[in-house]
């Protein structure tokens, strides 16, 4: 089996863009979140720019602001604490966005969403979220169909793992090839826990 199965598109950016971030959050349990943030940024010739960091709560309004100014490095790092957070759970999904600028006339902006959740394991409390014991509730799913084959639609994705939740599973085994970023994504949005596999084949670790 071969072929194209998923999009394929060409994309033009500025000569400065952001490329990628990465979220990671650690809430006190007690309504307080450390978070800390990662940019990733394709700027090869070190041309020095400003860069605005947002943070929007999950009902849209503008929670935390700061522009780094001058900075020439491809990779960008900020630390915050935002207070009286709402946590994401299977049944309460609520998500923030994080959007950043390149501080310039039509420069670049990407935003990001993201939830805010504690997960523990131990061999005495087993899996916990936020302080709870969670108990995975989980199905597998493959991205492929008698009517699509291996080519997945946004309507398809979304109607398959809304079908997983309305069933009452909490979380989804997303099988052995990585799945499709939307696939995440909806996750995400609707609170399924995501199980993806590690990358590797036929490989020891």
């Amino acid at each position: 089996d071969g072929g194209i199965h998923r999009e394929i598109y060409l994309e033009t950016r500025n000569q400065v863009h952001i490329n990628d971030a990465y979220i990671l959050t650690d809430p006190d349990l007690k309504g307080r979140a450390d978070i800390a943030l990662m940019v990733k940024i394709h700027n090869p010739r070190l041309i020095s720019h400003d860069y605005k960091i947002e943070i929007f709560s999950p009902q849209g309004a503008l929670i935390h602001e700061y522009t780094i100014e001058g900075w020439t490095m491809q990779t960008l790092q900020h630390r915050i604490q935002l207070n009286f957070v709402s946590l994401w759970s299977p049944d309460n999904p609520v998500q923030y966005k994080c959007r950043i600028q390149v501080c310039e006339e039509g420069g670049d902006e990407r935003s990001f969403l993201f939830g805010i959740r504690k997960i523990e394991i131990s061999p005495d409390e087993g899996f916990t979220l936020n302080g709870k014991s969670f108990r995975m509730r989980c199905v597998s799913r493959l991205e492929e169909s008698h009517e699509l084959g291996l080519t997945q639609s946004l309507a398809s994705i979304k109607k398959d793992l809304e079908a997983v939740k309305s069933a009452g599973f909490n979380t989804i085994n997303l099988g052995l090839f990585p799945p499709h970023q939307k696939t995440l994504d909806i996750c995400d949005k609707i609170g399924l826990f995501a199980l993806e596999e590690i990358p590797v084949w036929k490989t020891l670790l």
